[in-house]
């Protein structure tokens, strides 16, 4: 028996650079429409008998989630062995943390967390603490681009990756894969 709910969700389906791309602004926008303002289509809302303009709030937290297609990385019938993954983003001001998995077509393996916090160590390799005036520890966050990467142990015919993030203001610039081609079927 299937049961079925009375709510509704409600995405805009973007192309952009000849990419499809599924959001969501909530699920109480009654109208949408896109204006130019200053040469750029800009999108706009109603909810209630207020106006919004759609996707400016560069400082909220977003609820993102990205997953890679599974690639043959051009040889579709040998297996591949990942060893490192690694995102690119640029992000403005804001820490930003990534969770991922590196993914086949059977299964999708962890990898580290990923973040743009800057940890400062000694000699030793031991991570040093700076404590602020409230005794809180201060983090170092480093803005403009970053390249997250992950050793990564995962093996299939097909490689992807899931990425999931609650930063604010940063933009995903591209995926890379390292992997070692393994036996053919």
């Amino acid at each position: 028996m299937l049961s079925f709910t009375q709510s509704y969700r409600y995405v805009q389906a973007v192309f952009f650079e000849k990419k499809w791309f599924i959001t969501s602004q909530g699920n109480d926008l009654a109208y949408m429409t896109y204006v130019p303002v200053g040469g750029k289509l800009t999108l706009f809302g109603t909810r209630s008998n207020s106006l919004y303009q759609l996707y400016a709030n560069s400082t909220s937290t977003i609820s993102s989630i990205i997953q890679t297609a599974l690639m043959p990385m051009s040889d579709p019938i040998r297996t591949k062995q990942a060893t490192k993954a690694a995102i690119e983003a640029t992000n403005s001001n804001t820490a930003v943390t990534l969770t991922a998995t590196i993914d086949t077509e059977s299964v999708s393996e962890p990898l580290n967390e990923l973040s743009s916090l800057i940890y400062w160590t000694n000699n030793n390799f031991v991570t040093i603490a700076w404590i602020n005036n409230a005794s809180a520890v201060v983090g170092w966050d480093a803005s403009g681009y970053q390249l997250f990467k992950s050793d990564a142990s995962n093996y299939g015919k097909y490689l992807g990756l899931t990425v999931t993030s609650n930063s604010a203001g940063f933009i995903y610039n591209g995926f890379e894969f390292e992997h070692e081609l393994r036996v053919r079927f």
